[in-house]
């Protein structure tokens, strides 16, 4: 193994990887121009597929034909040539060996396709477009249109969510929409109570930017009164018009009733036979109602089983409304939609599956194809739903102070300071709550890293922090700031673990923050890094095959870490066995924060590694310490070790502990495994100004 005489740096590796790949690339650059110059003379068979790596079928030289698997930039080549001659030469049946040699080179490779854009109405792209081949759309008649469901029929204080759902379709911008009836509550013979209803309506969809069409349900028709206003106020009962050659058609299943016949009515039914004869021809044809009338019996249900037969053999799709509940379902081979609520009263319940719940719905229609897609109002947000503006003055909404006294007699005093400022719309609900560390690890949520975090430690022993009060609860109003206090008290000799303040922000209803914070007597940047040591390694860490992938490592430690290595029982030798080779002790210096990249020097190979340096303190005492572990750590003072051990720590969560320090010099010793790629460690203490600290120590005490 490689290493190092002194100075942390970075050993270089052989480029293995990137030799293969260029030489992968080089017999495929080969191949490509053979099969470049024979491209005249291949011949390939129509309808070959085209995306990804393709199987190239029916392809030879003059003989029988073949199978060949070729990648992307070999086909393209293969059909541009091809499509402007096939013809056979009287060549042998055989591939190109530079062909065949490629080939076994790209099945040890990933195929990554291209877009290509050869169906459909496609962009003109060069070869060779990064990306996953899907046919465009097949000609430039593609279009969305929308449908809402209903409205009313209860739900009189749901106008939030019909609102939702037209601003959504304001942004998902459909061709058009159209509402499959109940519009308003209506059940009355008062035409002053019908205007404001339709007033009521009108001042929610007209917040639509795209031309909505309507069609009558119950509540709209629900008496001859109802039907005079909405044929003289709101227009045709039923109609139908052409879109980019689609046929639409808008039924009434009030119709009837008027002269005591079945739903549609025998008017609307002569109409519609007509109509549909008119447009066999059309790629779709679209049919829109409130009562799903396929649902009924009697002669409601053979009135539209006539329809059916009208509609046999041509391509169909049909919608409506009326029971507030979402299914769908196949006649004839054709689909039937009965449409959810979109503001009427519905109780949400149960799976999806059950339908009970608020929606509207896209159609896409691309040729004969429709692609029906339910969207629930919620889920689609406009281009600035995120403002910067917004997350800054967020950002605003509380901020932290320690305020701690230097500790006296080994005691210490100090404040958690919260200041709150309010900058938004709407009112915010702030919690605080510090809770006293027991010892037992914990899941800890970093409101600077989004990491969570699991020291894996022995943090057993008691703790001596005492809080006042422990919870704080504050609605804060726009535009104004408040400012509330924690009093807390310690012991340094059990300073750790230290407690934490667990945060929550409410912004309306919804957890706008959330976060935890340890609370230490000293911010980190006021520890001092122990920047000279001496190192020693590698030793064997004992792990073989590969490490667990959850990122619990730690609990995988070998014996080999557990137990007590040479440098342990006597750090003052200069040399030690390690596997196969010798170890020395050798000067490094780490960084100005403190970190020790002992990869620079060991490598990475499932090893251990120590540090050792000496601090000098002129009188017995407690010292409060910060460590990092890259894959783990444990410390040892004058032979004896502070925590079993630490798992890994990234610089946003050091692991906390007290040193205690003995007068005179004393050996700090840091053990640390590697188990994947950069590794080493970092130490800081929280100096008062008469510590000491060296790689060296007196003459006889150190290697």
């Amino acid at each position: 193994m490689e290493r190092r005489a002194a100075g942390w740096g970075r050993r270089a590796g052989y480029p293995w990887a990137w030799v293969g790949l260029s030489l992968g690339r080089l017999v495929s650059a080969i191949a490509m121009r053979e099969v470049q110059m024979r491209a005249p003379e291949l011949r390939v068979a129509p309808g070959v597929a085209t995306r990804g790596c393709k199987r190239l079928r029916r392809w030879s030289w003059a003989g029988p034909m073949h199978e060949a698997t070729l990648p992307r930039r070999v086909l393209h080549t293969c059909e541009r040539e091809t499509h402007a001659m096939s013809r056979v030469s009287s060549r042998p049946n055989r591939l190109p060996a530079a062909t065949l040699l490629m080939l076994l080179c790209v099945a040890a490779t990933v195929a990554v396709g291209h877009v290509t854009g050869s169906t459909g109405a496609s962009p003109r792209l060069p070869l060779r477009v990064a990306g996953i081949d899907r046919p465009f759309p097949q000609d430039g008649s593609k279009f969305t249109f929308a449908v809402v469901g209903d409205k009313t029929g209860g739900g009189l204080h749901n106008w939030p969510i019909f609102d939702r759902a037209i601003d959504e379709l304001n942004h998902l911008r459909p061709d058009f929409t159209i509402m499959v009836g109940d519009l308003i509550q209506g059940n009355t013979q008062d035409v002053a109570q019908m205007g404001a209803d339709w007033e009521e309506f009108l001042e929610h969809a007209e917040r639509t930017e795209v031309p909505f069409f309507f069609l009558p349900g119950n509540h709209d028709i629900s008496n001859k009164a109802m039907y005079d206003y909405w044929d003289e106020h709101v227009g045709r009962t039923y109609t139908s018009f052409d879109y980019k050659a689609c046929h639409f058609v808008l039924l009434n299943t009030e119709e009837g009733w008027r002269a005591g016949e079945p739903q549609l009515g025998s008017a609307q039914m002569a109409w519609l036979r007509e109509d549909i004869e008119e447009h066999r021809d059309a790629p779709h044809i679209f049919v829109f109602m409130h009562r799903p009338v396929w649902d009924r019996s009697g002669e409601d249900l053979a009135q539209w089983e006539t329809v059916e037969s009208w509609l046999e053999g041509l391509p169909y799709t049909v919608f409506a409304g009326h029971y507030h509940g979402l299914s769908v379902e196949r006649r004839h081979d054709r689909r039937y939609f009965v449409l959810s609520a979109t503001g009427a009263e519905l109780a949400p319940r149960g799976p999806r599956q059950a339908g009970a719940f608020h929606h509207y719905t896209t159609v896409t229609v691309d040729g004969a194809d429709a692609h029906v897609a339910i969207i629930e109002p919620g889920s689609v947000h406009p281009y600035d739903v995120a403002p910067r503006e917004f997350q800054e003055k967020a950002a605003k909404l509380l901020r932290t102070e320690r305020r701690f006294s230097p500790p006296s007699a080994g005691e210490g005093r100090g404040e958690l300071v919260l200041h709150m400022s309010n900058e938004l719309d709407q009112p915010v609900s702030i919690r605080a709550e510090v809770v006293v560390a027991d010892g037992t690890p914990r899941w800890a949520n970093n409101r600077t890293t989004g990491y969570w975090h699991d020291p894996y430690v022995d943090a057993s022993g008691s703790t001596s922090w005492a809080v006042t009060p422990r919870e704080i609860s504050h609605v804060l109003q726009p535009g104004t700031s408040d400012e509330f206090a924690f009093r807390l008290s310690y012991a340094l000799q059990s300073v750790t673990p230290f407690p934490y303040c667990r945060y929550t922000v409410h912004y309306g209803n919804k957890v706008l923050q959330e976060w935890e914070e340890d609370i230490g007597p000293l911010a980190l940047q006021e520890f001092v890094p122990i920047q000279e040591w001496q190192v020693v390694g590698p030793f064997d860490l004992g792990i073989r095959g590969p490490m667990p992938t959850d990122g619990k490592w730690e609990h995988a430690l070998t014996p080999e870490f557990l137990q007590t290595a040479e440098p342990e029982k006597d750090w003052t030798q200069s040399r030690y066995r390690a596997g196969g080779h010798s170890a020395e002790w050798q000067p490094a210096t780490a960084s100005d924060g403190g970190r020790g990249d002992l990869e620079g020097i060991y490598g990475s190979d499932n090893v251990i590694a120590y540090g050792l340096c000496y601090a000098y303190s002129p009188d017995d005492r407690h010292v409060l310490a910060a460590a990092w572990g890259d894959d783990a750590l444990r410390v040892l003072v004058n032979g004896e070790p502070v925590f079993p051990y630490v798992g890994y720590t990234d610089r946003f969560h050091p692991y906390y502990f007290v040193l205690p320090l003995k007068s005179g010099w004393n050996p700090i010793l840091v053990k640390c495994p590697d188990s994947y790629k950069a590794w080493g460690y970092t130490l800081r203490l929280a100096d008062a100004g008469d510590l000491r600290l060296a790689a060296a120590g007196p003459e006889g005490e150190s290697p």
